[in-house]
């Protein structure tokens, strides 16, 4: 059994500012590489993996110099080695926070100190929805988070389709940051969204080839903002359309009844022994309708501008076929990538992957790895903590039950103070009187209730400025909360940071 079956409980998102997770430990990755290298050297995957390699290569490098215009990293391999170990990550082409962000360079520094290629996938076959950033804003005294828009896609419609964004969008967008109030932000959080908008700002004034697209742009910003980016770039949709692709599709949709039945068995039990409680995690069954003898496939298609489902049954001849997450994994892991770098929550499904490289093919699933990072921005945060809140929060109940320890610290004036110790004494009179036999206990309690409900009134202020600055705590936390998340964009990060907390040398 493939370790990540035994041991998905590791894959644990780090808690604190500046917390590093990889799995398994990078001294490890030259055995696991030679390991999942003789996994895959069955004859049927081991020919198509030999043509998808070079394939998968050519498009990255292709893309990387032409559509991109890195001459530079491409030039590094552009004479590729077969041999060399191909290293594999991928994500939507948004804005990265630094738990994405730092796989990146994670995969460049693992493949230069191990001489393998590099390479990220740009995940451009998902819906765009609303791309936007969030930032941390500080009003009326307390941290929160803003969203600003870039662009709004119509439903349906994936990154693969969609131009880059317009002078007029990206204005707007450029706008709409420098409105960000920047109080609380320290100086190089400051000096980072800084360098980000003078980089928007240009790419703003430049023209782009139609073929660069929104995922290009996007691609492009990043790695214009990352300075260096020595590992070369592919996005989905143009390894789609490599023959070998098209080769192991064509095997899919041939298999559509196994294939998709054993699919819906292995995520069956994968939900039964992980525990999920809802049939969409991690993902949803394929579906089959018996009226029309149709199985819903593990791709999508492209029509009309927008994805849907792909089926059985419909001439598939002359749509784009697009990879769903798990089988975008499967192929990857199978055919061309020797490690395939996850982030916690890829890692968490790619389970069912092995799980259904196992059952459905026989095979030992190749072993992946994942990687993550929690940072925050540096920004002027409250110094209060939780143990405040619940000092506080107790004082409170101790004012309700026991209100006569706090009539020397309420601020009243003398003679209310005098009043009511007296009737402190006398309720003293009464708890003790309870201890005797004979007495009317419930007459002695109602005396007891109401002196509780005279010396409680009297400290209603003091109650009232306890209760006040409890809601100021709460407030400041709630505020450290919004500020200390870990889903900020990239920019309001250095490059240099990310790759010093990730092991860069």
């Amino acid at each position: 059994m493939a370790y990540q079956e035994v041991t998905e409980g590791q894959w644990l998102i780090p808690q604190g500012s500046g917390e590093f997770f990889i799995f398994p430990s990078r001294d490890r990755w030259p055995e696991i590489i030679k390991a999942n290298q003789k996994r895959t050297e069955t004859r049927w995957v081991a020919d198509l993996r030999q043509r998808v390699r070079k394939q998968v290569l050519d498009a990255a490098i292709s893309y990387t110099q032409n559509v991109l215009g890195d001459y530079a990293t491409a030039a590094q391999w552009a004479q590729p080695d077969l041999q060399q170990p191909i290293l594999v990550t991928g994500h939507q082409p948004r804005f990265y926070h630094p738990g994405v962000w730092c796989k990146n360079f994670v995969l460049a520094q693992a493949a230069q100190e191990l001489g393998a290629i590099p390479i990220n996938l740009i995940v451009d076959t998902d819906e765009v929805g609303i791309l936007e950033v969030m930032l941390p804003i500080f009003r009326a005294g307390s941290w929160s988070t803003e969203q600003i828009t870039l662009l709004e896609a119509n439903p349906g419609e994936t990154f693969e389709v969609l131009a880059a964004p317009t002078k007029e969008q990206i204005s707007a967008f450029l706008a709409a940051i420098r409105q960000v109030d920047t109080v609380g932000y320290q100086e190089r959080t400051r000096e980072n969204l800084n360098r980000f908008t003078e980089l928007l700002e240009k790419m703003n004034g430049q023209h782009w080839a139609e073929d660069l697209g929104l995922a290009g742009w996007q691609t492009l910003l990043r790695r214009r903002y990352e300075g260096e980016a020595p590992y070369l770039e592919l996005p989905v949709s143009h390894l789609a359309e490599l023959p070998g692709f098209k080769e192991y599709a064509a095997h899919v949709v041939k298999a559509a009844p196994s294939f998709v039945e054993c699919y819906n068995r292995t995520l069956r039990r994968y939900r039964h022994k992980h525990n999920y409680r809802y049939p969409v995690n991690p993902f949803p069954d394929l579906q089959y309708d018996a009226t029309i003898n149709s199985y819903e496939l593990p791709f999508w298609v492209l029509q009309a501008g927008a994805r849907q489902p792909a089926l059985t049954g419909k001439d598939l001849t002359d749509l784009p076929l697009r990879p769903r997450g798990m089988l975008l994994t499967l192929f990857s892991r199978l055919f061309y990538a020797d490690l395939f770098l996850h982030g916690i929550g890829g890692a968490k499904y790619d389970g069912v992957t092995s799980a259904f490289i196992q059952e459905y093919y026989g095979l030992e699933p190749p072993t992946y790895a994942a990687a993550t990072l929690t940072l925050w921005p540096e920004l002027t945060v409250s110094t209060v903590n939780r143990g405040d809140w619940q000092r506080l929060e107790g004082l409170v109940r101790d004012i309700e039950f026991n209100p006569d320890r706090y009539l020397a610290v309420a601020g009243l004036s003398q003679a209310e103070q005098v009043r009511l110790e007296q009737l402190v004494a006398r309720k003293q009179e009464l708890i003790e009187l309870l201890q005797k036999s004979g007495v009317d206990r419930k007459k002695i309690g109602l005396e007891i209730k109401d002196i509780n409900q005279v010396v409680g009134a009297s400290l209603a202020t003091y109650k009232e400025q306890v209760n006040a600055k409890l809601e100021q705590i709460k407030r400041a936390l709630a505020g450290n909360e919004a500020a200390q998340r870990r889903d900020f964009p990239y920019f309001l990060f250095r490059p240099d940071q990310v790759k010093t907390l990730t092991g860069h040398n």
